[in-house]
């Protein structure tokens, strides 16, 4: 994972992943200010799974946890998902 400046920390946990970023808040960036869970499910497409990573602030405070749940299930993918454009950098593909 790449790091320009702030911190981002990925953990990929059992239930789905969990994301923080840590960074000090500097521009017209779209960010999030309460703590949600994203529901990403086996039937969805990978347009949908992909509008739903676009949905996420780009700027999550220390005290903001995003978790995307993933539910159990096989999932067909026709293109990586790409979380990215942070501040402070990082991204997930997956």
């Amino acid at each position: 994972m790449k790091n320009y400046g702030g911190e981002l920390f990925c953990r990929v946990c059992f239930l789905g992943v969990l994301l923080t970023a840590k960074s000090i808040f500097a521009g017209p960036i779209a960010f999030e200010t309460t703590s949600r869970a994203i529901n990403i499910d086996n039937t969805m497409t990978t347009a949908e799974i992909q509008s739903a990573f676009d949905a996420v602030g780009r700027y999550i405070p220390d005290d903001v946890v995003i978790t995307f749940q993933f539910a159990d299930g096989t999932y067909t993918l026709n293109n990586a998902l790409v979380l990215d454009g942070f501040y402070g950098g990082g991204e997930i593909i997956i």
